[in-house]
């Protein structure tokens, strides 16, 4: 499994939700593995080569891209 932790998006809208996105390594298609409004996700299921990454998105649907991991 793995969980991914983050700091708190800053906004002067406010954030709305945070999207987890997951691509495999070398592919540059990701999709959207879940929508959350707290600071963590958790998944059962993953690859060994999947890079993910988190959006924030505010509350005017702007959004801010994380680092991968």
């Amino acid at each position: 499994s793995v969980v991914l932790k983050w700091s708190a998006a800053v906004s002067s809208e406010g954030i709305r939700e945070y999207k987890i996105y997951r691509r495999l390594s070398g592919s540059t298609t990701a999709y959207v593995q879940g929508t959350t409004t707290s600071l963590t996700f958790g998944q059962a299921k993953h690859s060994s080569n999947a890079v993910y990454y988190v959006k924030a998105v505010d509350v005017s649907g702007n959004t801010a891209k994380s680092v991968e991991v």
